[in-house]
C-alpha cells in the first residue's frame, strides 16, 4: 500500500480499523435486539420499563426481561440488549456511523463490478503491510517496540489488519481498475507525453503582502511601547507585563544572562552598544522586534530583560486585516494588468518592478501544475504570447505570459495505451490514492442520516 505507516500513524491506523469494527458490532447488536412494542403493549410495569428505556436508563426489575436480551446485571439489576444499544449510539455518533456506510458503499461498489476477494488476496495484503512497517523502522524489533510504546502488540496489530483487509483489498483493486480507464489513460498521457505550457508570470503574492503588513504593524507597536517607556508612562516591567509576547514575559522579560558570541551577530552588535541599566530603541530580528534592557554585565555574559512583539502574520492579522491585505493585492494585480493592456508598461518593465527573486518562469504539462485544474484551464486555452488577465489561486494572483507551447512527446495512440496501462498496473497504490478514491466514492452516494 505504497509507503504504509509512519511512526506517528500506527495508532491512528488501529483506530481507524477499531470504529470500523466496533460500528460492525453496533450493527450486529441491533439486529438481536426484541422488539420494543412487545413491551410497551404490556402491563403496566412493562409500560414504566418502556419508559425508562427512552430516557435512557440503564436498569430493569429482575425478571422483566427475557434472558436472552440481557447483557449484564448489576447489582440484581438487569441491563438490557436495547439499552447498551442505545448508549453505545450516543458514545459513537454519526461520525462513526458515516464510517460504517462509506464501508458499506465500498462492498457495494465492489460487489457491482464483480470484484472478488480470495484468501491468498488478503494473506498478501496482510504480509505486505507487516513488511513495510519492519522496513520503515528498520528491523522487526524496532517495529515490536514502536508497537509497545503506542500499547499495542504484533498479535493485537495483525488481528485489526486482518480484520480490515477486506476493505483495503476491494479498495485497492477498484483504485488499479480505475487507473486503467479511457478517462484516466487519457489524463496519464497528458500529464506524462502531452503538450507542455512555458510561462512567464508576474505574481503577486498573498503572503509577502501579509508578511509587510505584520511587520509594519509589530514595528509600529513596539515604537509605540518604547514611547511610553521613555515618557515614563510605564516602567519596563509594566511594559513587559502588558505589552511582551514573549513566554518570558510570566519572568518580568528575564532572559537570563547569555554569553554574547552566542547572540546572533546583528543582536551582538546591538547588545554590546548598551550601557547597563540602559533600555535600547527598538530592535529587528526575523520574529519581530524587540525592545531590550541591559539589566548587568559579567565579561562576554549579559543579563537581558526583553519585550517582545511578534511579526508572524498568523498572530499579527485577524480576519478581518488579512482580508483587507488580499483585497489590496488584487487590486494591485488588476492595476497593473490594465497598464499592460493599455500599452502604458510592457510585461517585461512590470515583471522588472514586482521584485519577484524566484518564480518567473513556469513549465508544466496537464495535471502537473500545483496550482490546481482551474489554474491549467486559463493557462492552456492562451494563444503564445497573450497576457492573461489576473488568475487567483490559493497563494496569491498570477499575470501570465504563454512563451510557448511545446508538442506532445508521442501520440496517443494504442501503443501508448498499453505502455500506460503496463506503467499503471507496476505503481503502488498509495494510502492517499485510496483515501480520495473512497471520498470520491462517498461524494457520489446519496446519503441522509437520520
Amino acid at each position: 500500500m505504497g509507503t504504509g505507516m509512519d511512526a506517528m500513524r500506527v495508532r491512528g491506523f488501529i483506530l481507524r480499523l477499531w470504529v470500523w469494527w466496533l460500528c460492525l458490532g453496533w450493527i450486529f447488536l441491533s439486529s438481536c435486539v426484541v422488539d420494543r412494542t412487545k413491551w410497551e403493549g404490556g402491563g403496566g410495569e412493562d409500560r414504566k420499563l418502556g419508559q425508562r428505556e427512552e430516557r435512557g436508563g440503564v436498569s430493569h426489575p429482575a425478571g422483566g426481561l427475557d434472558e436472552g436480551n440481557i447483557v449484564a446485571i448489576l447489582d440484581g439489576e438487569r441491563v438490557s440488549l436495547e439499552e447498551y444499544k442505545n448508549y453505545l449510539y450516543g458514545v459513537i455518533g454519526k461520525k462513526f456511523l458515516e464510517a460504517f456506510l462509506t464501508e458499506k458503499l465500498v462492498f457495494r461498489r465492489a460487489e457491482e463490478l464483480g470484484i472478488r476477494v480470495g484468501e491468498e488476496e488478503l494473506k498478501g495484503w496482510v504480509d505486505r503491510q507487516l513488511a513495510e512497517q519492519i522496513g520503515r523502522y528498520g528491523s522487526r524489533d524496532r517495529f515490536l517496540q514502536e508497537l509497545k510504546k503506542k500499547g499495542l502488540t504484533l498479535e493485537k496489530y495483525l488481528e485489526e489488519v486482518e480484520r480490515n483487509a477486506p476493505l483495503m483489498v476491494r479498495i485497492e483493486k477498484m483504485v488499479r481498475r480505475e487507473r486503467i480507464s479511457e478517462g484516466n489513460l487519457r489524463r496519464e498521457y497528458e500529464k506524462r507525453f502531452g503538450r507542455k505550457a512555458v510561462l512567464e508570470q508576474i505574481f503577486f503574492s498573498f503572503y509577502e503582502a501579509e508578511r509587510k503588513e505584520a511587520d509594519r504593524l509589530a514595528r509600529k507597536r513596539a515604537e509605540l511601547v518604547l514611547e511610553k517607556i521613555r515618557k515614563r508612562e510605564l516602567t519596563f516591567g509594566e511594559a513587559v507585563k502588558f505589552y511582551s509576547e514573549s513566554p518570558t514575559s510570566s519572568k518580568g522579560g528575564s532572559l537570563g544572562y547569555q554569553p554574547l558570541g552566542n547572540l546572533p551577530e546583528p543582536t551582538r552588535k546591538f547588545i554590546e552598544k548598551l550601557g547597563v541599566g540602559e533600555v535600547s530603541d527598538v530592535h529587528r530580528t526575523p520574529v519581530g522586534y524587540h525592545i531590550f534592557l541591559l539589566k548587568d554585565r559579567r565579561g562576554r555574559y549579559v543579563h537581558l530583560l526583553h519585550i517582545a512583539i511578534t511579526s508572524n502574520p498568523k498572530y499579527r492579522l485577524d480576519v478581518s486585516l488579512r482580508r483587507r491585505v488580499r483585497r489590496r493585492v488584487k487590486e494591485e494585480a488588476f492595476r497593473v494588468y490594465r497598464r499592460i493592456k493599455m500599452g502604458e508598461l510592457t510585461f517585461e518593465e512590470a515583471l522588472a518592478k514586482s521584485g519577484q527573486r524566484e518564480g518567473k518562469r513556469l513549465e508544466f504539462r496537464r495535471h502537473q501544475s500545483i496550482y490546481g485544474e482551474d489554474f491549467e484551464t486559463r493557462v492552456f486555452a492562451l494563444k503564445v504570447g497573450e497576457v492573461s488577465a489576473p488568475i487567483l489561486t490559493d497563494v496569491g494572483y498570477h499575470i501570465l505570459r504563454l512563451e510557448a507551447l511545446k508538442p506532445p512527446l508521442r501520440p496517443f495512440d494504442e501503443g501508448c495505451r498499453r505502455d500506460l496501462v503496463d506503467i499503471l498496473q507496476k505503481e503502488e497504490v498509495t494510502v492517499s490514492q485510496m483515501k480520495r478514491w473512497t471520498e470520491r466514492l462517498r461524494r457520489r452516494a446519496r446519503i441522509t442520516i437520520k
